[in-house]
């Protein structure tokens, strides 16, 4: 993109990219969620959000130092430079190691083993009994239909399955987060900001808060669970998006400082919010639920509707402004906020703590079937159901 001769060849660039960005995001968060232990795959999970977080930061960054450039190469330097990060990555893809379930599934037991091993710190008896669920989870699915089970006849289970990981995704970008942070430059020149530099700066702030605030998500996933960050979240979106509505509605009549730094400070913890809970979650929440045999394709479902719905609302923007002004349109992505905060109360229940493997029983599916034999260089634990298994374990301790 950085060296396009044309627009047709920016285009072109630009849906490379596009399609890259894609896999990632179906990719990235499903490898955190296989690889890691239930105690910190909350954590793990939301690296995707935060590091999306600070190549936005990093964006909006280069934006004002790249600024006083020529206009005729400042966006070809700025584009250039996120070839960097990406042959970063590429170095360091040569060197991680496959996910265990992944190589379950093509029989590749003693891969999987030292892969646990690994992420185990060792611990013999740990990965042994997490590899004997992962085997016992193949097993039961590795006849099943794919595709054809997730769309076209889903059962009940997974039906609920793949309704929370739509709904989550769907609410994530519905709420207008990408509104926030697309346009957020013309919402403060509107909130009063009169130089450009001062609204790309308020900006740039728009980014350090969503980047700040997905590290408190980082550290409390695991803690507190995902529903009460989900629902926290969403509601004081919708809370901090009113409030927004009302002071630019308040610039019309009653212009001044106080209004102008309300309506800053409010797009500020819209995007605090936005990373504490649904932001990074979303991404863990529809990683984690679906059964091994759809974790893939429910994953590319989902995140097809997150991409659907954030190209909507970020071409839509300016169109809803001249149709019901701009803190109408906000006025609306908090309604909006309202209805998902109802949705993840009655359809999202706790995964928290759980194995990948044990929560499809949340969502109705049946348990792993019982008297799974594992065995440990320490010794033998058979016969017994998982969970109760777990509960002797803890007593024992």
């Amino acid at each position: 993109m950085s060296v396009a001769p044309s627009f047709a060849v920016l285009l072109l660039g630009r849906f490379l990219a596009g399609a890259a960005a894609g896999l990632a995001l179906v990719t990235a968060p499903i490898y955190a969620s296989e690889i890691a232990s239930p105690e910190v795959r909350g954590a793990l999970a939301s690296l995707t959000e935060i590091f999306m977080g600070i190549g936005i930061l990093f964006g909006y960054i280069s934006n004002n130092v790249l600024a006083p450039l020529p206009r005729s190469y400042n966006w070809r330097v700025m584009l250039g430079l996120s070839a960097l990060p990406a042959l970063i990555i590429f170095v360091l893809l040569i060197f991680i190691p496959e996910t265990p379930r992944w190589l379950v599934m093509r029989g590749r037991q003693g891969e999987a083993r030292k892969v646990l091993l690994m992420t185990s710190n060792g611990d013999v008896e740990v990965a042994e009994q997490r590899l004997a669920e992962i085997e016992c989870a193949a097993k039961v699915e590795e006849s099943s239909v794919r595709w054809g089970e997730l769309l076209s006849r889903p059962s009940p289970c997974v039906l609920r399955m793949l309704f929370a990981a739509i709904g989550v995704n769907f609410f994530q970008q519905a709420s207008g987060i990408q509104a926030v942070t697309l346009y957020a430059p013309k919402i403060f020149v509107r909130a009063g900001m009169k130089k450009k530099s001062q609204a790309l700066a308020a900006t740039s702030g728009i980014g350090v808060t969503k980047v700040v605030f997905i590290f408190v998500a980082i550290l409390l996933a695991d803690k507190c669970g995902r529903r009460p960050l989900l629902l926290t979240s969403i509601i004081g979106m919708g809370g901090s998006l009113l409030v927004l509505s009302g002071s630019l509605w308040t610039m019309n009549t009653h212009p001044g400082p106080v209004v102008k730094w309300v309506a800053i400070v409010s797009a500020w913890v819209d995007e605090a919010f936005y990373g504490v809970g649904i932001g990074p979650i979303a991404w863990v929440y529809a990683s984690e639920i679906f059964p091994l045999r759809l974790r893939g394709p429910g994953m590319s479902v989902a995140v097809m509707v997150n991409r659907m719905v954030g190209t909507l609302v970020s071409m839509t923007f300016l169109s809803l402004n001249k149709a019901i002004t701009i803190q109408g349109s906000f006025l609306m992505y908090a309604l909006i906020c309202a209805l998902g905060g109802v949705f993840c109360w009655f359809a999202l229940p706790e995964t928290k703590g759980r194995t990948l493997e044990e929560v499809q029983v949340l969502f109705g599916g049946d348990p792993l079937p019982k008297n799974v034999e594992i065995s440990a260089k320490v010794g033998e634990v058979s016969g017994t159901d998982l969970e109760m298994q777990r509960s002797m374990e803890n007593i024992e301790l």
